[in-house]
């Protein structure tokens, strides 16, 4: 597989919500975001979900994953952090690869993992 298949193939995933992230337009730039910020993807009186990712960020994310796959240690389970973004690669198969994020800048890290009805 080369590195643009690899890349093609990744699904980034809320880790707070299990939603798949969005890109969206930025003031500045454009930047992955929980669909659950969105006060249409939420239910009356939810809290936004404040998870996100940067372009910048992804690049870097993806970069490491690549050298995972090219080193043989990717796997499902494998963890890490890449700036303020936490992630763990989920799923993994001939379709796709899922990974799970989460910005531990912007998300308090007592919510990490549990359902966000409950905050």
């Amino acid at each position: 597989m080369t590195e643009d298949e690899f890349r093609k193939k990744i699904i980034f995933i809320c880790s707070v919500d299990a939603k798949r992230m969005l890109l969206c337009k930025g003031k500045y730039n454009l930047y992955y975001r929980c669909p659950r910020y969105d006060r249409r993807n939420r239910a009356p009186g939810q809290k936004a979900c404040t998870n996100r990712m940067s372009i910048r960020e992804r690049n870097l994310l993806l970069d490491r994953l690549w050298r995972a796959y090219e080193n043989g240690t990717f796997v499902p389970g494998l963890r890490g952090e890449e700036g303020d973004v936490v992630y763990e690669v989920s799923e993994l198969n001939d379709f796709y690869i899922t990974v799970r994020i989460v910005n531990a800048r912007t998300v308090r890290q007592e919510v990490i993992g549990r359902d966000r009805d409950d905050v």
